[in-house]
């Protein structure tokens, strides 16, 4: 144990000597592996060879530290072969005094690698303790005032920023990762095929949430999923990363549901690691999907959701971003700055793309493309539902006749969304249902009843949730789950226990919408009818097979479909209190009257339909001459007087 915390602390001391001293890394390549390996060159500015690190560039050194673009990315004992450390011996170092210590440290290394057994049981010890992590902290707080959380995954720096740190992560996988080997965009790890079988064990019902799924291990768990739940889980991907990672997602539905959402199916969406070093939502979305297909037949709330709604999960939208550490993409950009706004809403479709980040297009192009009804995109760095705008002063009804004008001359209203009753419902609803979020009593900050709307939060320009709202049917709210954006594997479990509830809850709600089907006046199926609702300011559009949904809050409503200049009767709605527990009510919607006339009718939650009789006045006699639609003369042995417009 003592000889393994020694060649870690002396190592990294070199290297921190190395780089306080000026120097930088520069590329050179194994002639015995396909691994570019990297070696010290002097950083003089006037060096005309100096090539900058690239994302395909690692160092290693003794005791297998792996270093990649700078960033510690592995130690483990167990892969310093002995071969490994003979040609990191033979490695060129200008400074002598990190050439003498690290040649000392690798001979001590050899000495004790020569024996597989006992460098194993080496590993064991060092699994078992802390004490790793105790040398690694003292010996980089020695290096750095600037760290201040060395309890949590915090970023460090060795003489530049470009050299961030994880010692949690390098901790984390001391003797349990092998190191990987690296190509041109994809990290491969060595690993037991039959974890995450044993993981799915479909035995037993309950989620055991344990450890971070990296990219390898997550493509192998949905494949599993699928493979195992073949009737019900559906894998497929909306695109790729820019370094070439795929971007899965889980589609759960009934088996009638397989090939072809059922007409009047629901969608629901929850996306998450948009932010590369948010990685709760990650694993809390693994969870979610174990937890739906094993009980899907033996929880009956679990097999009602599923055969009522379909449901979409995508772990990660920012592949690369958690396997680099990092908030944006493989760009530095930060996804949740890189969508359209307002300014854009009247432009062509294929012009919303230019200039965006590859991540950020592919998922525009999957929300514009489905129907969803509602969805969460999950973040760390608090504890609190938060609903939009996140944009203040938006006023989209001067880019689309989809808004109206809702805030009558008080600005302050202008942050709020003409749906803000609903979006407030659905912030809440999460927010009471998890075990603690509803407090609002949190280290990190203080939020009332856990909800907050976003721009009172912080402005944000380019986000997600507004884009869904502004640009589609979809209410989407964002989740901070955890004050730590990534906290130690062993709290993971917890966190699924904190948001299991709530995350199930509010699933159920997209099945709870006011739905139904919009028809012409010969039954067939009306594409993109606006759907209005009396006091809102914000329609919905129907789907190419005439369906909608629209989330209302709890009491009676009025809606109506209009296409052109023909519209729909007037159906009034009512919504219960507890109106996810059940399909909500079901009102389908014949386009057949002039927009000028409007004939009432209500409905219950139980979907049964009343016409309202009206009783016309005859009128005077004589003869009735309809001039234009709307005007009426009555010509008779009196005189010419105005008439109503009997009803067809």
């Amino acid at each position: 144990m003592s000889l393994h915390c020694h060649i870690f602390t002396l190592v990294l001391l070199a290297l921190g000597s190395v780089r306080i001293k000026g120097f930088k890394l520069g590329k050179a390549t194994d002639t015995n592996s396909d691994i570019t390996t990297e070696v010290f060159d002097d950083d003089s500015t006037d060096n005309p060879n100096k090539v900058e690190a690239t994302t395909t560039s690692i160092v290693t050194f003794g005791g297998g530290i792996i270093f990649e673009n700078g960033v510690l990315k592995r130690y483990t004992t167990t892969s310093a072969t002995t071969e490994a450390i003979t040609e990191t011996t033979e490695t060129t170092v200008t400074n002598t005094e990190t050439t003498a210590e690290t040649t000392e440290t690798t001979t001590e290394t050899t000495e004790k690698t020569t024996e597989t057994t006992e460098t194993t049981e080496k590993t064991t010890e060092i699994t078992e303790t802390t004490a790793v992590d105790d040398v690694t902290t003292e010996m980089v707080k020695e290096f750095d005032s600037r760290i201040v959380n060395t309890d949590v995954d915090t970023s460090f720096v060795f003489g530049t920023t470009g050299d961030a740190v994880n010692f949690e992560k390098v901790v984390s996988q001391l003797t349990t990762e092998p190191i990987p080997t690296t190509d041109n965009t994809h990290h491969e790890h060595q690993h037991d095929k039959h974890e995450y079988a044993d993981h799915l064990n479909t035995s037993r019902t309950e989620v055991v949430v344990e450890h971070y799924h990296d990219h390898v291990h997550l493509v192998e768990f949905i494949n599993i999923l699928e493979k195992e739940f073949p009737k019900i889980v559906t894998k497929y991907k909306i695109g790729s990363s820019v370094e070439g990672r795929d971007i899965l997602a889980l589609k759960i539905t009934s088996e009638a549901g397989k090939k072809e959402r059922p007409l009047g199916i629901p969608m629901i969406k929850y996306v998450a690691n948009m932010h590369g070093d948010e990685s709760v939502g990650r694993e809390m979305l693994v969870g979610l999907a174990e937890h739906l297909v094993k009980n899907y037949g033996v929880i009956e709330r679990i097999t009602k959701l599923i055969d009522t709604t379909e449901i979409h999960l995508l772990p990660t939208m920012n592949p690369d971003g958690f396997e680099r550490v990092t908030r944006g993409n493989f760009n530095g950009v930060d996804l949740n700055r890189g969508f359209p706004g307002q300014e854009s809403l009247s432009i062509e479709r294929e012009e919303l793309f230019e200039d965006r980040e590859k991540e950020v297009v592919s998922v525009m192009k999957w929300i514009l493309d489905n129907p969803f009804v509602a969805s969460i995109n999950f973040h760390d760095g608090a504890v609190v539902a938060n609903y939009p705008y996140d944009e203040k002063s938006l006023q989209p009804w001067k880019k689309t006749s989809l808004f109206r004008d809702h805030h009558n001359t008080d600005v302050s209203k202008l942050k709020l969304t003409p749906d803000n009753e609903e979006f407030v419902r659905l912030a809440s609803l999460y927010s009471a249902n998890h075990r603690t979020m509803h407090n609002g009593n949190h280290s990190c900050e203080k939020f009332d009843r856990g909800i907050t709307n976003g721009a009172d939060w912080y402005e944000i320009k380019g986000g997600m949730q507004d884009f869904n709202y502004l640009y589609t049917n979809c209410m989407e709210i964002t989740l901070e789950l955890s004050c730590v954006k990534k906290p130690k594997a062993y709290m993971l479990q917890a966190e699924w226990e904190n948001n299991r509830e709530a995350l199930v809850a509010y699933l159920e709600t997209a099945r709870g919408a006011v739905h139904g089907v919009v028809t012409d006046q010969e039954g067939n199926t009306v594409d993109k009818a606006r759907i209005e609702v009396i006091g809102r300011a914000k329609d919905v559009l129907t789907t190419e097979r005439g369906e909608y949904w629209r989330v209302l809050a709890p009491g009676k409503h009025k809606v109506k479909a209009v296409l052109g200049d023909l519209q729909s009767d007037e159906v009034e709605v009512e919504i219960n209190d507890d109106w996810t527990s059940e399909v909500g009510p079901k009102v389908d919607l014949q386009i057949k009257i002039p927009l000028a006339r409007i004939i009432t009718t209500t409905t219950t939650t139980t979907t049964t339909i009343t016409t309202t009789t009206t009783t016309e006045d005859p009128g005077p006699e004589g003869t009735n001459l309809y001039i234009l639609p709307g005007v009426c003369l009555n010509l008779s042995l009196v005189g010419i007087r105005g008439c109503k417009e009997r009803g067809g």
